[in-house]
Protein backbone atom coordinates (compact mmCIF):
# COMPACT_ATOMS: atom_id res chain seq x y z
CA UNK A 1 0.00 0.00 0.00
CA UNK A 2 2.61 2.56 0.70
CA UNK A 3 4.87 1.78 -2.17
CA UNK A 4 1.28 2.16 -4.67
CA UNK A 5 1.03 5.82 -2.76
CA UNK A 6 4.92 6.53 -3.38
CA UNK A 7 4.50 5.47 -6.74
CA UNK A 8 1.39 7.64 -6.79
CA UNK A 9 3.18 10.69 -6.22
CA UNK A 10 6.26 10.37 -8.73
CA UNK A 11 7.48 14.04 -8.67
CA UNK A 12 10.52 13.60 -11.02
CA UNK A 13 8.35 12.72 -14.21
CA UNK A 14 5.43 14.93 -13.03
CA UNK A 15 5.24 18.51 -13.46
CA UNK A 16 3.29 19.38 -10.38
CA UNK A 17 1.03 21.27 -11.60
CA UNK A 18 3.24 24.04 -13.79
CA UNK A 19 2.60 24.55 -17.46
CA UNK A 20 5.01 23.99 -19.98
CA UNK A 21 5.53 27.61 -19.99
CA UNK A 22 6.56 28.50 -16.06
CA UNK A 23 6.64 31.88 -17.01
CA UNK A 24 3.92 33.08 -18.81
CA UNK A 25 3.37 36.19 -20.33
CA UNK A 26 0.84 38.66 -19.67
CA UNK A 27 -0.11 40.29 -22.73
CA UNK A 28 -1.98 43.41 -20.80
CA UNK A 29 1.07 44.38 -18.87
CA UNK A 30 4.02 42.89 -20.73
CA UNK A 31 5.23 41.13 -17.53
CA UNK A 32 6.15 37.81 -16.36
CA UNK A 33 3.76 35.83 -14.12
CA UNK A 34 4.64 32.73 -12.07
CA UNK A 35 1.65 32.42 -10.77
CA UNK A 36 -1.14 32.70 -13.62
CA UNK A 37 0.71 29.38 -14.78
CA UNK A 38 0.75 26.91 -11.50
CA UNK A 39 -2.22 24.55 -11.15
CA UNK A 40 -2.13 24.68 -7.38
CA UNK A 41 -5.03 22.02 -7.04
CA UNK A 42 -2.01 19.82 -8.39
CA UNK A 43 0.46 20.96 -6.16
CA UNK A 44 -1.72 20.45 -3.41
CA UNK A 45 -3.07 16.76 -4.15
CA UNK A 46 0.54 15.76 -4.52
CA UNK A 47 1.03 17.17 -0.83
CA UNK A 48 -1.76 15.15 0.38
CA UNK A 49 -1.05 12.01 -1.45
CA UNK A 50 2.67 12.33 0.10
CA UNK A 51 1.34 13.25 3.27
CA UNK A 52 -1.38 10.21 3.65
CA UNK A 53 1.69 8.06 2.29
CA UNK A 54 3.79 9.32 4.77
CA UNK A 55 0.98 8.88 7.69
CA UNK A 56 0.57 5.25 6.35
CA UNK A 57 4.52 4.50 6.77
CA UNK A 58 4.66 5.74 10.14
CA UNK A 59 1.40 4.14 11.07
CA UNK A 60 2.27 0.71 9.49
CA UNK A 61 6.07 1.16 11.89
CA UNK A 62 3.96 1.73 15.15
CA UNK A 63 1.89 -1.06 14.66
CA UNK A 64 4.64 -3.55 14.28
CA UNK A 65 6.71 -1.88 17.10
CA UNK A 66 3.49 -2.30 19.21
CA UNK A 67 2.41 -6.13 18.17
CA UNK A 68 6.78 -6.72 18.67
CA UNK A 69 7.70 -7.50 15.08
CA UNK A 70 10.40 -5.26 15.71
CA UNK A 71 12.66 -6.95 13.01
CA UNK A 72 9.74 -6.34 10.40
CA UNK A 73 9.08 -2.73 11.43
CA UNK A 74 13.39 -2.25 10.90
CA UNK A 75 13.06 -3.73 7.61
CA UNK A 76 10.04 -1.15 6.73
CA UNK A 77 12.42 1.99 8.33
CA UNK A 78 15.67 0.22 6.28
CA UNK A 79 13.40 -0.16 3.14
CA UNK A 80 11.93 3.51 3.62
CA UNK A 81 15.17 4.48 3.69
CA UNK A 82 16.46 3.37 0.09
CA UNK A 83 13.03 4.52 -1.10
CA UNK A 84 13.83 8.03 0.30
CA UNK A 85 17.10 7.85 -1.44
CA UNK A 86 16.26 7.19 -4.19
CA UNK A 87 13.95 9.75 -4.38
CA UNK A 88 15.90 12.52 -3.74
CA UNK A 89 19.04 11.60 -6.18
CA UNK A 90 21.66 12.39 -3.65
CA UNK A 91 25.52 13.17 -5.07
CA UNK A 92 28.55 11.69 -4.00
CA UNK A 93 29.50 15.17 -2.09
CA UNK A 94 25.95 15.52 -0.66
CA UNK A 95 26.07 11.42 0.56
CA UNK A 96 29.85 11.98 2.43
CA UNK A 97 28.05 15.69 3.43
CA UNK A 98 25.29 12.93 5.03
CA UNK A 99 27.59 10.45 6.45
CA UNK A 100 29.56 12.84 8.44
CA UNK A 101 27.13 14.67 9.30
CA UNK A 102 25.55 11.69 10.63
CA UNK A 103 28.52 10.39 12.63
CA UNK A 104 29.27 13.64 14.09
CA UNK A 105 25.13 14.01 15.43
CA UNK A 106 25.87 10.30 16.40
CA UNK A 107 29.61 10.92 18.20
CA UNK A 108 27.74 13.81 19.70
CA UNK A 109 24.76 11.59 21.35
CA UNK A 110 27.26 8.96 22.49
CA UNK A 111 29.07 11.08 24.19
CA UNK A 112 26.00 13.09 25.94
CA UNK A 113 25.23 9.57 27.11
CA UNK A 114 27.96 8.84 28.73
CA UNK A 115 28.48 12.55 29.97
CA UNK A 116 24.73 11.52 31.88
CA UNK A 117 25.77 8.25 32.95
CA UNK A 118 29.14 9.93 34.64
CA UNK A 119 27.19 13.14 36.15
CA UNK A 120 23.77 12.75 35.98
CA UNK A 121 22.76 12.07 39.88
CA UNK A 122 25.03 15.21 40.31
CA UNK A 123 22.48 17.55 37.54
CA UNK A 124 19.42 15.90 38.83
CA UNK A 125 20.62 17.05 42.67
CA UNK A 126 21.59 20.72 41.55
CA UNK A 127 18.77 21.43 38.59
CA UNK A 128 15.78 19.06 40.14
CA UNK A 129 13.37 19.61 42.62
CA UNK A 130 14.10 19.36 46.35
CA UNK A 131 12.39 16.70 48.08
CA UNK A 132 11.06 19.04 50.49
CA UNK A 133 8.87 20.40 48.36
CA UNK A 134 7.86 24.08 47.32
CA UNK A 135 7.44 25.00 51.05
CA UNK A 136 11.03 24.16 51.83
CA UNK A 137 12.13 26.41 49.05
CA UNK A 138 10.16 29.09 50.13
CA UNK A 139 12.09 28.81 53.44
CA UNK A 140 15.08 28.93 51.45
CA UNK A 141 14.52 32.14 49.53
CA UNK A 142 13.12 33.99 52.72
CA UNK A 143 16.48 32.65 54.56
CA UNK A 144 18.50 34.30 51.53
CA UNK A 145 16.84 37.09 50.76
CA UNK A 146 17.48 38.64 54.84
CA UNK A 147 20.97 38.15 54.21
CA UNK A 148 21.02 40.38 51.53
CA UNK A 149 20.03 43.61 53.48
CA UNK A 150 17.85 44.74 51.45
CA UNK A 151 15.60 48.13 51.91
CA UNK A 152 12.17 47.47 53.07
CA UNK A 153 10.05 47.59 49.67
CA UNK A 154 12.05 45.06 48.40
CA UNK A 155 11.57 42.58 51.69
CA UNK A 156 9.98 39.04 51.05
CA UNK A 157 7.07 38.72 52.95
CA UNK A 158 5.16 35.12 52.83
CA UNK A 159 2.28 34.69 54.84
Amino acid sequence: MISQLWSATNFQNSTAGLNNSSLALNESSSSYSFFSSVNFEAIFDHIVILVVAIYEYLSNIAFEVYEGNLVVAADEIVAGGYRLFEYIEFTDFQLRLLREFGLILLGNIVLVCIAWKVYGPRISVKFGRPPGGSRRAIEELRISMSEFQLPKEHDFKFK
